[in-house]
C-alpha cells in the first residue's frame, strides 16, 4: 500500500483526471467481454476436470468468486473459496478438489510463462535479459513439479500413506483421515492422466491465456498505450505474473501499479506515462472483478453460491 501511495504522489491529479478522460471506452468494453468469455473457459475447464459433478453455471459463480477474493485479499488466500463453495457441492473430495485448483494453477503458469517468453524474441531493451533468466527458471520448475506430479502421482500416494501410517503412533480417526485426503491428492493427478485430460486441460489453458492477454492488450489501448503487440504482451505479463505470487497485497494496491508501470517504463515509455497508465489500468481491471461477483449476489444470493449438493442419478 505504501508503494501505491508513492506511486500516487509521482503523478499530478490533473495526468490522471485527462487520462481517465482520455479512455477508449470501446476499448474497455471489449476488454470486458474477453475477460467474462475468459472465466466461462475456467469454468467449463474446472467442470470437465471434476467430472461435470458440480455444473458449468456454478462453477461460473465460483470462478467470479474466487476472483474477486483473490484481488481483495492478500497471499492469495482468495483460492481457499474456491475450495470451500466446491467442497459445498458435497460431491468432491477435499484432496480431488486442491487438485483440480493446483493443476489448473500450473498449467495456466507454465502457458502464460511459455507465451511471455515467446514475446520477449521481439523485447531489445536490455533490461528483458533478467527476466528472460527468471522465467527460463520458473518455466522449468514448474514443467518439472508438474511432470512429477502426473506420472508419480500415483506412486506419490503410496509412499505418503506408508510414510503417514508409520509416524501416525495415535492412530486417531482424525490422523487417518487426513492422510486419506493426501493419497486421494496425489492420486487425482494420475488419474487425469489416465483419463486423458492433459491434452483437454492444455488446450484451454491456451484458450485462457489467450482470451486474458486479449483483454489486457485491449485495457492498454484503452489507455492509448499504443505498442507493438508482443510488447504490449510483454507489458501486461508483469501485473499477471505479479497477481500469480503470494506477495499480492490487498486489492493488488502497489504491486500491480509498480509492476506495469515498470515494464512500460522499460518499454519507453515516460514516467508519467507509465505510472498514470498503470493506476487507470488497475482501476479498469478491479472493476472487471468486483463487477460479476456483485452481480451474481445481486440477482442469485450469497445461499445460491454456497449451493447445496447436486443430485447424482
Amino acid at each position: 500500500m505504501a508503494v501505491f501511495f508513492l506511486l500516487l504522489r509521482q503523478v499530478s491529479v490533473s495526468d490522471l483526471v485527462l487520462s481517465f478522460k482520455n479512455i477508449k471506452w470501446q476499448f474497455l468494453v471489449l476488454g470486458f467481454l474477453s475477460y467474462l468469455f475468459v472465466n466461462a473457459i475456467r469454468a467449463y475447464r474446472f467442470n470437465m476436470i471434476l467430472r461435470d459433478r458440480v455444473g458449468f453455471f456454478r462453477f461460473l459463480r465460483i470462478t467470479f468468486f474466487q476472483n474477486f477474493y483473490n484481488v481483495i485479499l492478500p497471499f492469495r488466500m482468495g483460492e481457499l473459496s474456491y475450495v470451500y463453495l466446491v467442497g459445498k457441492s458435497g460431491n468432491i473430495g477435499l484432496g480431488e478438489n486442491i487438485a483440480s485448483l493446483v493443476s489448473v494453477r500450473i498449467i495456466d503458469l507454465i502457458v502464460s510463462v511459455g507465451i511471455f517468453l515467446f514475446s520477449i524474441i521481439f523485447i531489445t531493451a536490455k533490461e528483458s535479459a533478467i527476466f528472460t533468466w527468471f522465467a527460463v527458471t520458473v518455466l522449468i520448475l514448474a514443467l518439472l513439479f508438474f511432470t512429477i506430479l502426473i506420472f508419480f502421482g500415483v506412486g506419490l500416494a503410496s509412499l505418503s500413506m506408508n510414510f503417514l501410517d508409520k509416524i501416525n503412533f495415535l492412530k486417531t480417526p482424525l490422523l487417518k483421515e487426513k492422510t486419506k485426503k493426501i493419497q486421494e491428492f496425489f492420486i487425482s493427478f494420475g488419474e487425469l492422466k489416465k483419463r486423458g485430460l492433459i491434452f483437454k486441460i492444455a488446450a484451454l489453458s491456451i484458450a485462457v491465456n489467450g482470451f486474458l492477454f486479449t483483454s489486457g492488450l485491449l485495457l492498454l489501448h484503452s489507455v492509448s498505450v499504443i505498442l507493438p503487440v508482443w510488447q504490449l504482451i510483454f507489458a501486461y505479463s508483469f501485473p499477471l505474473f505479479v497477481s500469480m505470487t503470494p506477495f499480492y497485497a490487498f486489492g493488488g494496491f502497489g504491486s500491480y501499479e509498480s509492476s506495469t508501470a515498470l515494464a512500460l517504463f522499460i518499454l519507453g515509455l515516460s514516467k508519467d506515462k507509465a505510472i498514470a497508465s498503470a493506476l487507470i489500468l488497475h482501476a479498469e481491471e478491479l472493476i472487471f472483478v468486483i463487477l460479476p461477483a456483485f452481480a451474481v449476489l445481486a440477482f442469485i444470493g450469497l445461499k445460491n453460491v454456497t449451493f447445496k449438493p447436486k443430485k447424482e442419478f
